[in-house]
C-alpha cells in the first residue's frame, strides 16, 4: 500500500510540474479614457506612461507568474527565461513635437521597442503601434515609456494596451479573423454612441470561428484566453483645422462597448490615419466579437471609410518552441517610391529571435528541412515620413505584407503624411498561411500619390507559427474525381471529394504544352475553393477559367493545401477549347488593335457590332484573374469604344506588366493584350 502511495504521490507531483511548465505565460495591462490632465515633459529623460502625474494602467487577465504594480508588469522569482511577443498600442495628445515611444526593460533605455511620432495638441490624436522579441525572464519587468525630442511639452495618454505573450506553439489551438480590403463605402451616422463597423468578410485562416453580420462568432470548442489585434486604415471627416475625434475599439459580446482594447485618431476627410490596437480576452463559445467605432459628434452625423481593416485572434496555450522570424530597422534609411508599384523596404537587418527562419537581403527566409509552413500570425509597425527637401505636398503610403511575390491582402495598409515635417506611425496585423518551406517574406511599400523619398525612421517584421492540430497522417483529401470541360469559350472545371481532413482549400494551376505551371485560382482568393475542414462526406466543387483561347488545349492540376500549409498535388487533366457554334444569319463582330499599345495613362478598345448584343469587356492580369469589368450592357449595331485608365475595380491604380481583355459579344468572344508602362 504505501509503494502504491508513493507512486500515486510521484505521479501527481510529476503532472503537477508538467502543468507548470507547460503552460503558456502572458500579461496585459491598459489605460481605457486616460486622464486629460496634461503633464509637462521634459527631453532630458524617459517618463513612464501612467506615473503619479497621468492616468495609470489597469491590470487585467496574467498568468501567475507575471504581477502587475506602479505601472509594469513584473515577473516573479520562479519565472523561467523564455523568449516573449510584446506589444503596444498608445493613443496620445500633446504639445506639437517629435515624441519617442518604447518599451523599457528593467528601467533601462528603450531600445528593441522604438517608434516615432509627431502630434499636435490641437488637431491630432497620435496612435503609435509596436510589436518586438524580448527575453525575459525571473523579476524583469517592463514599461511603456514616452519622450518629446524637445524640451517641456504636454502630454495626455488617451488609450494605451501593453502585452506579452510566452512564443510557444498553441495546443489545442483556435484561431479566428476577418478584415475589409479596399474598401471605399462611406459610413455614416456615427456619433457618440459605439456603432459597428460594417464590411467585413472571413479571413482565410480561420479556426472554429465564423463571421456573420460584421461579427466574428466563437465556436462550440474555442473558449479560453486569446491574443487579439487590430488594425485600420481610415479617412474620417471634417477640415484640417476641424478634424473629427474617432475612437475604435474592440467588443466582446451581444450589447456590449470596447472596454480594454481601444484606440483614439483625430481624423480629418483629407487624412488617410492607420490604427491599432491590442489586448487579451477571455472568450466563451458563440460569443460575438466586433470593431466598434464612436465618434466625439453629439448630432451623430460624423462619416468614415474603413479602406483596410482587419481583426486576428488566437487562443493561448501550449509549450514547445514555435518557428517565429523577426527582422528590424534600427536606423533612419530613406529609399525613393515608385508611384503605385510595391517596392521592398530596404534596410533591414536580422533580428536575434529567429527560429527555423533566417534573415537575407531584406527577407525573411522560411529554411528548407524545417517545419516552418503553416499558419502564422503576422505583426510589422514602422515609423516614417517624407524625406527632408522632398517639399510639402502630401503623400499616401501603403503597406504590405509579401510571400514571395504574392501580396497578403490581410496585411494590407494605408497612411498619410501631411507634408516632410510629418513623422507618421503605421501598423498592420491579420493571420496568413505560409504553405512552403521556402518562403520568402518581404514588407513593401507603395506611394500612391507621386515620385518622392520616404525615410523610414524604424520598423519591426515579426511572425509566429501555430501547430494546427494532428491527424492521422493520411492525405488531407480523398479525390472521387477531377475534369473539365470547354462550355461559350471557357474551361469549367468539376471535382468531388469523398472526404477531408484538415483541408484549408485548393489551388489551380495552369500551363500549356511544356511551360511551367502557373497559379490561377486559390482558396484565399476564391471563396469556391474552400476546403471542409475534417468532414467525411461527399463535396463538389467547380472553377470557371475564362481566361482561354478558343482551339488551344490546354493542361489543369488541382493541390489541397492542409492545415500545416502542406501542398499534395494530383494527377493533371487536359481540355480543348471549342470554337462555340455560331448563330444562324450572325456575322462575327470585329476587334481592332486597342490604341495606343503600349500604353500610360490610358488606351482604348474598339470593335464593331453587326447587330444589336449583349456585350462584356473585361480587363484580366496575366495569372487571369479578372481586374475590371469595362462594359456590361446591350449594345447596338456599329462602331464602339472604351477607356482603360490603368485602375481596377476598387479605383486602385495597377501595376506596370502585361495585360489582357476579353469581349465576349452574343456567344463569341475575342482576346487581346495590352503593355501598361509607366
Amino acid at each position: 500500500m504505501r509503494n502504491h502511495r508513493e507512486k500515486l504521490f510521484l505521479l501527481l507531483l510529476i503532472t503537477a510540474m508538467f502543468s507548470q511548465v507547460s503552460g503558456q505565460e502572458y500579461a496585459f495591462m491598459y489605460i481605457a479614457n486616460g486622464s486629460t490632465a496634461s503633464a509637462s515633459l521634459s527631453n532630458t529623460a524617459w517618463h513612464v506612461v501612467g506615473s503619479s502625474t497621468d492616468a495609470d494602467f489597469v491590470e487585467d487577465t496574467t498568468s501567475t507568474n507575471w504581477s502587475y504594480g506602479s505601472n509594469r508588469l513584473k515577473a516573479s522569482t520562479s519565472l523561467p527565461e523564455a523568449v516573449y511577443l510584446v506589444k503596444f498600442s498608445l493613443s496620445f495628445g500633446a504639445d506639437l513635437a517629435t515624441w519617442q515611444i518604447g518599451i523599457s526593460k528593467n528601467g533601462a533605455t528603450p531600445s528593441n521597442i522604438y517608434q516615432r511620432r509627431i502630434s499636435n495638441q490641437n488637431k491630432d490624436a497620435g496612435v503609435v503601434y509596436g510589436v518586438e522579441y524580448l527575453t525575459l525572464t525571473a523579476n524583469d519587468s517592463i514599461e511603456l515609456c514616452v519622450k518629446p525630442e524637445t524640451t517641456d511639452k504636454t502630454f495626455d495618454p488617451y488609450h494605451a494596451q501593453v502585452v506579452l505573450v510566452e512564443m510557444t506553439d498553441n495546443s489545442p489551438n483556435y484561431y479566428g479573423g476577418m478584415k475589409i480590403e479596399n474598401n471605399t463605402t462611406t459610413q455614416t451616422g456615427i456619433g457618440k454612441s459605439f456603432t459597428p463597423v460594417t464590411g467585413f468578410a472571413l479571413n482565410s485562416q480561420n479556426n472554429d470561428w465564423s463571421v456573420s453580420n460584421n461579427e466574428l462568432i466563437a465556436g462550440n470548442n474555442s473558449a479560453g484566453t486569446y491574443l487579439v489585434s487590430f488594425s485600420a486604415s481610415y479617412s474620417g471627416q471634417g477640415g484640417e483645422n476641424n478634424p473629427e475625434t474617432f475612437d475604435i475599439g474592440i467588443a466582446l459580446g451581444s450589447g456590449t462597448d470596447p472596454t480594454t482594447i481601444i484606440t483614439r485618431r483625430i481624423t480629418s476627410s483629407s487624412d488617410v490615419g492607420n490604427i491599432c490596437g491590442v489586448g487579451l480576452l477571455i472568450i466563451s463559445a458563440t460569443n460575438p466579437l466586433r470593431l466598434e467605432i464612436y465618434a466625439d459628434d453629439a448630432s451623430n452625423n460624423s462619416e468614415f471609410t474603413p479602406y483596410y481593416s482587419s481583426i486576428s485572434l488566437y487562443k493561448l496555450s501550449g509549450s514547445s518552441t514555435a518557428p517565429r522570424g523577426h527582422m528590424k530597422i534600427t536606423s533612419a534609411t530613406s529609399q525613393t517610391i515608385n508611384d503605385n508599384n510595391f517596392t521592398t523596404v530596404s534596410g533591414f537587418s536580422g533580428g536575434s529571435s529567429l527560429h527555423n527562419w533566417i534573415y537575407l537581403s531584406n527577407a525573411l527566409n522560411a529554411k528548407s528541412g524545417t517545419p516552418s509552413a503553416g499558419t502564422y500570425l503576422v505583426d510589422y509597425a514602422v515609423s516614417l515620413q517624407k524625406a527632408s527637401g522632398t517639399g510639402t505636398d502630401p503623400v499616401i503610403a501603403a503597406f504590405s505584407i509579401f510571400l514571395d511575390a504574392t501580396e497578403q491582402s490581410e496585411l494590407t495598409i494605408k497612411r498619410k503624411l501631411s507634408d516632410n515635417i510629418d513623422v507618421g506611425a503605421a501598423g498592420g496585423t491579420g493571420l496568413i498561411n505560409i504553405a512552403s518551406a521556402s518562403t520568402k517574406l518581404y514588407l513593401k511599400i507603395k506611394n500612391e500619390t507621386n515620385l518622392d523619398d520616404i525615410t523610414i525612421n524604424s520598423c519591426t517584421v515579426n511572425l509566429h507559427r501555430f501547430v494546427e492540430g494532428e491527424h492521422d497522417g493520411s492525405l488531407p483529401v480523398e479525390l472521387v474525381f477531377f475534369d473539365g470541360n470547354s462550355e461559350n469559350n471557357s474551361v469549367i472545371l468539376n471535382w468531388e471529394t469523398a472526404s477531408e481532413v484538415e483541408n484549408l482549400g485548393f489551388i489551380v494551376e495552369r500551363r500549356q504544352h511544356s511551360d511551367a505551371w502557373r497559379e490561377i485560382a486559390n482558396y484565399k482568393t476564391h471563396a469556391r475553393l474552400r476546403g471542409q475542414g475534417s468532414v467525411s462526406h461527399h463535396t463538389s466543387y467547380t472553377f470557371t477559367d475564362d481566361l482561354v483561347i478558343p482551339g488551344q488545349v490546354y493542361n489543369y492540376r488541382l493541390a489541397d493545401v492542409d492545415y500545416k500549409g502542406v501542398i499534395s498535388y494530383h494527377s493533371e487533366i487536359s481540355v480543348l477549347v471549342k470554337t462555340s457554334e455560331p448563330d444562324l444569319g450572325l456575322q462575327s463582330f470585329i476587334l481592332k488593335p486597342a490604341f495606343p499599345n503600349p500604353f500610360n495613362p490610358v488606351t482604348t478598345i474598339r470593335y464593331d457590332l453587326p447587330q444589336q448584343l449583349d456585350v462584356k469587356v473585361t480587363i484580366y492580369n496575366i495569372l487571369g484573374e479578372p481586374i475590371i469589368t469595362l462594359v456590361d450592357q446591350t449594345q447596338n449595331p456599329g462602331p464602339h469604344q472604351v477607356n482603360w485608365y490603368t485602375r481596377d475595380e476598387y479605383g486602385n491604380q495597377v501595376a506596370t506588366g502585361l495585360y489582357l481583355y476579353r469581349i465576349d459579344a452574343g456567344k463569341r468572344s475575342q482576346y487581346g493584350k495590352l503593355l501598361l508602362i509607366r
